[in-house]
């Protein structure tokens, strides 16, 4: 039996996930179908050398996925994630893994095949790659692990997996390979079938273990946040980085956004886990 605040709970979810989709089939028929989208992006399509941006770089480099060994990152990693749930037991977790990364690469590919974007306005760069699957295989498999890992882990593996993505994700703008539209479409995507998924077949047991905190308790701005937000942008800039400032912001703020719309559904999907309580007579408190 599913109690009423369980179905309370998927509602609500399922409401989010189709805003979220409802935001990516609106960024595409903007971006793509308008001609004012158009001539937006088109307005720093191929107007500087690539060569001098550090997507080059990490594309040439050779090892640097998703530039290079885009599928055989995608398979370790997710397949990695679902090694670790089923280690630790966590039904919920690999469910929700095993089925929403997946849909996402599946959908990714469809959409493209099914949607276009036709010419509207001249311009240098015609190629048609919404959303992203270069900045979604960076997204799925960091959502994949965010959502499996234990808390100890992630305190380390989230910034380092935060800090690929960013970077990646601005330098695949930088180089020309996506336009921001593209990576923030991928985001969306990615949000959205995970937000679905967990809504869906996550079942949310609770685990014991250390306590989270609660989402309605107000928290005061630890200096580790200010800290993390810093250098998330200063990635983001990094990896966006090219000839032109005002490109580089908004290539940045591309690579932001998608990373925190696809880790904010991750962190959502993860098990909540409930606090140690000492057994009668242990004197513990």
């Amino acid at each position: 039996m599913v109690d009423e605040g369980t179905r309370g709970t998927r509602r609500r979810g399922l409401v989010r996930a189709l805003l979220l989709a409802v935001a990516f089939v609106a960024l595409y028929a903007v971006s793509n179908l308008t001609a004012f989208g158009q001539t937006l992006e088109n307005s720093w399509a191929r107007r500087y050398d690539v060569d001098a941006t550090l997507g080059h770089e990490l594309d040439f480099a050779g090892f640097v996925p998703p530039f290079n060994y885009d599928i055989e990152i995608l398979v370790t990693g997710v397949g990695a994630a679902c090694v670790i749930a089923l280690v630790r037991r966590r039904w919920s977790e690999l469910l929700v893994v095993a089925v929403a990364m997946p849909l996402v690469v599946f959908g990714t590919h469809v959409f493209k095949e099914v949607a276009g974007r036709p010419e509207l306005v001249p311009s240098l760069d015609t190629a048609t790659s919404y959303p992203s699957g270069h900045a979604g295989i960076a997204l799925v498999v960091s959502a994949a692990l965010v959502v499996v890992l234990p808390a100890r882990a992630l305190r380390w593996a989230g910034p380092v997996l935060g800090c690929w993505c960013l970077l990646v994700i601005g330098g695949l703008q930088a180089e020309g390979q996506h336009r921001a539209s593209e990576v923030i479409g991928s985001g969306l995507w990615t949000a959205t079938v995970l937000v679905a998924v967990h809504a869906l077949v996550g079942r949310g047991d609770a685990q014991v273990g250390r306590s989270l905190p609660s989402r309605r308790s107000p928290r005061p701005i630890r200096t580790s946040a200010v800290v993390t937000v810093v250098v998330a942008v200063i990635v983001a800039v990094a990896g966006g980085w090219c000839p032109l400032w005002w490109c580089t912001l908004v290539y940045a703020g591309a690579a932001l956004l998608a990373t925190w719309l696809t880790w904010t559904a991750a962190l959502g999907a993860r098990t909540p886990t409930l606090g140690r309580t000492s057994s009668p007579g242990t004197g513990r408190r």
